[in-house]
């Protein structure tokens, strides 16, 4: 199994400025990239006990890609996470 934090930082735009700047919500889903045997899926993360779980195995090769991780907002990360 891969845990995932429960809050990780993503960037939104900020109300008073066109910058993007780093903040932090609480994730509403997530989804984990899998490379098993040469073959990459998508498998949906759950919330198990209070932590984000996916079951991998070993061996595989696990990313989070942009857009894999979904605050409560809509935000998303917007960078490849790799586990």
């Amino acid at each position: 199994m891969v845990e995932l934090a429960r809050s990780v930082p993503i960037s939104r735009p900020q109300p008073t400025t066109s910058r993007c700047g780093p903040s932090t919500g609480s994730i509403a889903s997530a989804t984990v990239h899998i490379v098993r045997g040469g073959v990459g899926f998508d498998e949906a993360a759950s919330l198990v006990g209070g932590r984000w779980v996916a079951a991998v195995q070993p061996g595989d090769v696990v990313t989070i890609e942009p857009g894999g991780i979904v605050d409560g907002f809509g935000e998303t990360n917007g960078s490849r996470i790799t586990l």
